[in-house]
């Protein structure tokens, strides 16, 4: 129960979010909706055809529960994929493809849970479209043949992406500080094009992603007897087992006991479930790790990108301010900051002002001396906020 009420509260928050902005720009559908040539459009649209197709045959075969799991998951891919990264194109009515393909991917998912979800359907398709019904109207049909090679590529990437935020929360690094870079470990078989690898960088905060080949090249390992298997074995000898792990190449026999099966340690035959290895990362680096794949941040922060991370703390302190002011998400302002107790926040409104103003949609964006207004904390440096709106 609590996972289909968590669907169907995502799927009218993504409605929500298209209905605002698309009033917001004043989007309508076309007749000819425009290409979809971004990465992300094509990749939801493979996985709507993909959700489309899987449904139908479960229906057909009477199959209720595995057409709602699988409409279940589209909707999650949609949200907290496509949505999540293609937000900042919806602030732009010029980016027609990013309105069509959720519009199309919204009513196709209307009609996907109209057997399910009656009310709910009816209520999204007919705000959407100012039909009669969506109970009116025919079943979805696969338009597209989905692209297998980009659902993989996406796949790895969101794969990646969990296993950087998995990181970032492990070194208790926020996510607004920007990095470096982020080294990358996966499968051989898994190519990454430059499109996807955008989308990776740009999600984990970092400004350079490096392929390396193996988990070796970032950690160092400690062998360790396994003592469930071992202990009822060796019993006493299980101590010379264990100084001998303890001063052997880990990472050599780690190898061996890929390549070999087993390998003898102290006189003992020893298998691959004889044996723990134990990764010992490098400080420079947060790193998370899952079988053939791991992802590590280097933690190092020079200036330049200290200063960016200050901005984009100063961007979320200043969207605060106008959402406590009332104002609605268009409304243009002019906004005065006081740092004279906040070098840091000084620093990054020096460094990125226009940026800045851009985020939060100021017209004119200065420093100055502020009696009143809104108190916000930057980086532990008090600054205050007088906004007006223009």
């Amino acid at each position: 129960r609590e996972a289909t009420r968590k669907t169907l509260l995502t799927f009218w928050n993504v409605f929500s979010f298209f209905a605002t902005y698309a009033d917001i720009e004043g989007w309508t559908p076309s007749s000819a909706p425009p290409v979809a040539a971004h990465v992300l459009d094509r990749w939801i649209l493979d996985r709507l055809d993909e959700t489309v197709r899987t449904a139908t045959a479960a229906f057909d075969q009477f199959d209720a529960l595995t057409a709602a799991t699988e409409t279940a998951r589209f909707v999650d891919d949609l949200s907290n994929w496509y949505v999540r990264r293609s937000r900042p194109r919806f602030w732009d009515a010029s980016d027609a493809a990013a309105y069509a393909t959720l519009y199309r991917s919204l009513i196709t998912c209307a009609r996907l849970l109209a057997p399910f979800t009656p009310y709910l359907a009816d209520e999204v398709y007919v705000r959407l479209t100012g039909e009669l019904s969506v109970h009116a109207s025919d079943w979805p049909e696969a338009v597209d043949r989905p692209d297998g090679s980009l659902a993989e590529e996406m796949a790895a990437a969101r794969q990646l992406v969990g296993l950087g935020r998995a990181a970032r929360t492990e070194s208790k690094v926020r996510t607004r500080q920007p990095l470096k870079r982020a080294l990358l470990v996966h499968p051989p078989s898994v190519e990454l094009g430059d499109e996807v690898r955008r989308e990776i960088r740009d999600e984990l905060n970092v400004k350079e992603l490096q392929d390396v080949e193996s988990l070796a090249e970032l950690v160092s390992w400690k062998a360790v007897p396994n003592f469930g298997t071992l202990g009822p074995r060796l019993k006493g000898r299980i101590n010379d087992v264990k100084r001998a792990l303890a001063d052997a190449d880990a990472s050599a026999l780690k190898s061996a006991l890929e390549e070999q099966g087993s390998v003898e340690v102290a006189g003992e035959r020893l298998t691959a479930e004889d044996v723990e290895f134990r990764a010992n990362q490098h400080a420079e680096f947060a790193l998370a790790n899952e079988g053939a794949w791991a992802v590590a941040l280097d933690l190092e922060v020079d200036e330049a990108l200290r200063v960016e991370g200050t901005a984009r703390e100063l961007v979320r302190a200043l969207n605060q301010v106008r959402k406590d002011a009332g104002l609605a998400i268009t409304d243009r302002v002019a906004i005065t900051t006081d740092v004279a107790k906040a070098p840091r926040a000084d620093s990054a409104l020096r460094a990125h002002r226009d940026w800045i103003a851009g985020e939060v949609l100021a017209v004119k964006l200065e420093t100055g001396s502020v009696d009143d207004g809104f108190a916000a904390e930057i980086d532990g440096e008090p600054v205050r906020v007088s906004l007006r709106r223009l």
